[in-house]
């Protein structure tokens, strides 16, 4: 199986600030070159809209960062192949959900389970696998679903 993997745009096009690290040409530009390498999963692990950390109550801060997360959604919409979003310590998470809603994070790709995670920032920046997602995540090891397994997530988890 060949999966594209492409993170961290920290796209600010509708939010104010000069903390872009690349904008929505540059995005569509990447979905264009992934597209025509074919693969059979792009994953887009998180941290797709560069939030302001301490607005994450201002309704109208919200609308301008769902309105980034639709630029890189139409982005990559027009691919052939699933595509995989993840939301990062920079997202949003409400309005993630709100525009990723339709997407499944439990599927599967040419006889592969494919898994998406939610974990949380914890303490000093350190990661966490907390609730529902550390529950769900030894239900999806201790299954007996057959197929080979593929996580994705933000953070790197380097224990649960």
């Amino acid at each position: 199986m060949k999966i594209a993997h492409i993170s961290d745009f920290h796209l600010r096009h509708h939010i104010e600030g000069d903390n872009i690290k690349c904008g929505p040409d540059l995005i569509a530009e990447g979905a264009r070159h992934i597209a025509a390498h074919s693969p059979d999963l792009v994953a887009i692990t998180g941290d797709l809209v560069d939030y302001p950390l301490d607005a994450l109550d201002d309704l109208d801060m919200v609308a301008l960062g769902e309105k980034d997360l639709y630029l890189v959604r139409e982005c990559f919409d027009s691919l052939s192949c699933p595509v995989a979003y993840v939301h990062g310590n920079h997202d949003h998470p409400t309005s993630f959900r709100r525009v990723f809603s339709d997407q499944p994070f439990d599927f599967d790709v040419q006889g592969f389970r494919v898994i998406i995670f939610f974990d949380e920032e914890g303490d000093h920046n350190v990661p966490q696998r907390v609730g529902a997602e550390r529950a769900r995540f030894y239900s999806v090891l201790s299954d007996d679903d057959p197929r080979p397994q593929i996580h994705l997530q933000h953070y790197l988890m380097v224990s649960v």
